[in-house]
């Protein structure tokens, strides 16, 4: 990559809208990037992956302010990394608890399609009193 990287360069490679870095930098997710004489972003390959890991990591579900934590974390050096571990496990404990709720409403979804019956019973629905 080039380290000439204007924000719409960027935000093409990554698939991040423009807004969304711009966000970023606002929150202190991402740095400052440095400006050319012109007065235009120039992104930086380091910047680019930092910005690819946020990318990622809210694919995976964390927050922006996980992220942060994260960010620190990783930046404090090896001993602090097992925070990381700890924050992983939690964060998978999280989306087993949000499969298993889900499960669920699956379940009771099924049981109120069982509640309306079949196409003649539709006339006389109810699944307002089913769901109450």
């Amino acid at each position: 990559m080039a380290k000439s990287n204007t924000i719409s360069m960027v935000s093409k490679l990554t698939g991040v809208p423009v807004d969304t870095i711009r966000f970023y930098e606002r929150k202190g997710l991402l740095p400052k990037p440095p400006r050319n004489q012109a007065g235009y972003r120039i992104y930086t390959p380091e910047i680019i992956q930092l910005l690819q890991f946020v990318k990622s990591a809210r694919v995976y579900g964390f927050s922006l302010s996980e992220i942060e934590e994260l960010l620190a974390i990783a930046h404090s050096g090896p001993p602090a990394k097992c925070d990381i571990r700890e924050r992983l496990r939690r964060r998978i404990d999280t989306v087993d608890q949000e499969i298993n709720h889900l499960i669920d409403v699956r379940r009771r979804l099924q049981s109120l399609l069982v509640v309306c019956g079949d196409e003649e019973r539709c006339r006389d629905c109810r699944l307002v009193e089913a769901i109450s």
